[in-house]
């Protein structure tokens, strides 16, 4: 699965030595490491979200429910599964907070929806 721009070999296997190291520290709760794998998951989300959605402000709202997808894979991801393997493990959490991003947001959280 191709993320972002096209990579040679080396630079495919430090991208994934940098989302593996991200996990970890995201799984800590480190912000910095939690916006950069939202970075790298961007183009994937902006496309997906282009793919269900019309308006600017739909789009926008669904890569936001994606964002949320991608941190709930964060929290439930096992890094004995290797960081090549995240990429994939991420997806159906990416299009389950996708299908109903409105139940998924923040205040929908405080108060408890699931």
């Amino acid at each position: 699965m191709n993320l972002g721009t096209s990579v040679s070999a080396s630079g495919k296997a430090v991208r994934l030595r940098v989302i593996q190291n991200d996990i970890v520290s995201a799984k800590k709760g480190d912000w910095n490491s939690r916006r950069a794998l939202l970075t790298e998951f961007r183009p994937l989300l902006q496309s997906m979200a282009e793919k269900r959605a019309q308006t600017p402000d739909a789009v926008r709202a669904l890569v936001q429910a994606g964002e949320e997808g991608v941190a709930r894979a964060v929290r439930k991801f096992r890094l004995s599964d290797g960081a090549d393997s995240f990429q994939v493990f991420a997806l159906p959490y990416i299009e389950r907070a996708m299908e109903e991003p409105g139940k998924r947001g923040f205040l929908a959280r405080i108060f408890g929806v699931k």
